[in-house]
């Protein structure tokens, strides 16, 4: 079942309209100050969200949630102060993020399970996470050499985990078969498309075009974990129980 929508929520969610259109207006005028704080207040007013539902069953998705508001609001502030430490900060957030994410995925489910009944869905989602993980750092010029570098670590670290909450997202859907870990899913796989769109638009004279369809995707993902939220405990499929 799904939760019937307050006066606040729906508010919140008019604001994010407002704040998607300030942010895509931005982007096609190059203002970058107005770029960053409508990103910001965007990834916010989902946090937002979360504190308007039930908490106590998604603790990781709001960690989630919490941390890349953090690392928004630490780019932000380095957008203006162009800080070593405020970047780093972002960086590590932001990995801590899907570390937070990709727990909420795996909490429930069962590796016997998984071996046992899907292991070919399985195989094929580790080898498309491992192509995934390949292509980005090879497209990011990562080297032997480079593993002593911090920053690298930081991105090999992130990189890791955005292919294993692609991963395990799916194979959480295919594990419990109901509408609730689709929607966990669809989340998951357009925050993990938006971030591989932002390694190609690096590579990309059409950075205006790319920012805007990675925003909208990313908003798409974003607005999958609010309808996650919506929805009240429900009971999983016949996959769940033990074997």
């Amino acid at each position: 079942m799904e939760k019937v929508l307050s006066t606040k929520e729906r508010f919140v969610l008019v604001l994010i309209l407002l704040f998607s259109i300030v942010f895509a207006l931005s982007t096609l005028l190059n203002f970058g100050m107005s770029y960053y704080v409508s990103k910001l207040l965007i990834i916010a007013m989902f946090f937002v969200l979360y504190l308007f539902s039930n908490k106590a069953e998604n603790f990781f998705l709001g960690l989630f949630l919490l941390a890349i508001t953090i690392s928004e609001t630490s780019y932000f502030i380095n957008f203006f102060y162009k800080n070593t430490i405020l970047f780093h900060t972002g960086s590590i957030t932001n990995t801590i993020a899907y570390i937070c994410l990709f727990n909420h995925v795996i909490v429930d489910l069962k590796l016997s399970v998984l071996l046992k009944k899907y292991m070919l869905h399985l195989i094929a989602s580790i080898a498309v996470g491992v192509y995934g993980f390949v292509l980005l750092n090879d497209m990011l010029g990562y080297h032997n050499n480079a593993f002593k570098d911090f920053i690298y670590l930081m991105d090999l670290s992130y990189n890791i985990f955005i292919v294993l909450v692609f991963i395990f997202s799916f194979l959480n859907y295919v594990y419990k078969g109901n509408k609730k870990a689709l929607v966990l899913f669809l989340a998951c796989l357009c925050i993990v498309v938006s971030e591989f769109l932002w390694v190609f638009s690096l590579f990309s004279s059409e950075r205006t075009l790319f920012n805007i369809t990675i925003m909208l995707i990313k908003l798409t993902g974003f607005y999958c974990v609010y309808n996650y939220l919506m929805f009240k405990s429900e009971k999983n499929n016949l996959n769940e129980i033990d074997i």
